[in-house]
């Protein structure tokens, strides 16, 4: 255990690691791994000191374990990079649980020495086939990620597809994309019940996003916001909502 953060050390990611890579062996799916890089960190420290820059690390790392799933595992790999491990997952879903991450740390200010600081983070996404023999394979590979990330200008997440790193925001994760696709975005209605006789009275409308990352209207409604597409989500919601109350009739 790291004791700084209290989350895993590179030790106990390596012993995770090997774990999951038993675990995917058998079931034949493949571990997510999630590379998490905070962005001008140094400058933190020169500025504030080490002992802001141990406070800052705290509680990102609490941030990010309060975002991940209670399956997944998350270590201090570097200074200021954390690893994140996910069981039989997806590339869609890892990179849907690093683009949560990613809003977490960049949307919730963080006090340190009475100074409020917004800090974002880089992040790169793999997937690792269960034939890996090291955490410095791993490490290897989703760092080239993690670099297209910073050069693309941070804050962002960027992901290992067919042995190359691709920006998230140029595939099917950019909200753009799916506001155009007709279709992606479907309605679903929770009933509205009295509590008197149990009669149904009505129904709240609500609006799912496409399979992954902005399936959860948090995710989209961050995304859109991020992108400056609040208004047309609004109305492609609006649309949604119309379309599932007439089938409701």
């Amino acid at each position: 255990t790291d004791p700084l953060t209290q989350v895993l050390n590179r030790r106990g990611a390596e012993r995770v690691l090997f774990s999951e890579l038993q675990r995917a062996r058998r079931s034949g799916r493949h571990t997510g791994v999630v590379l998490v890089d905070c962005d001008d960190f140094k400058r933190v420290n020169d500025t504030l000191g080490h002992a802001s820059g141990d406070v800052l690390l705290e509680t990102i790392a609490q941030r990010l374990r309060e975002a991940l799933r209670p399956t997944d595992h998350l270590a201090r790999v570097g200074g200021d990079e954390f690893l994140v491990l996910c069981s039989e997952t997806s590339l869609a879903e890892v990179t849907g649980i690093a683009e949560r991450l990613r809003l977490t740390v960049v949307n919730t200010p963080l006090w340190v020495s009475d100074t409020s600081l917004r800090v974002s983070a880089s992040l790169g996404v793999a997937v690792v086939p269960p034939e890996t023999d090291s955490l410095e394979v791993v490490l290897s590979k989703i760092r080239s990620a993690l670099k297209l990330s910073k050069h693309e200008g941070k804050n962002r997440v960027s992901v290992m597809v067919g042995g190359s790193p691709k920006s998230a925001r140029d595939q099917d994760l950019h909200i753009g994309y799916w506001l155009d696709q007709e279709g992606a975005f479907r309605g679903v209605s929770q009933p509205i019940v009295s509590l008197e006789n149990r009669q149904i009275l009505g129904a709240e409308l609500l609006t799912r996003g496409p399979p992954g990352e902005l399936e959860s209207p948090v995710a989209f409604f961050r995304a859109a916001l991020e992108a400056n597409l609040l208004t047309a989500l609004d109305l492609v919601c609006a649309h949604v909502s119309i379309r599932r109350a007439l089938r409701l009739e």
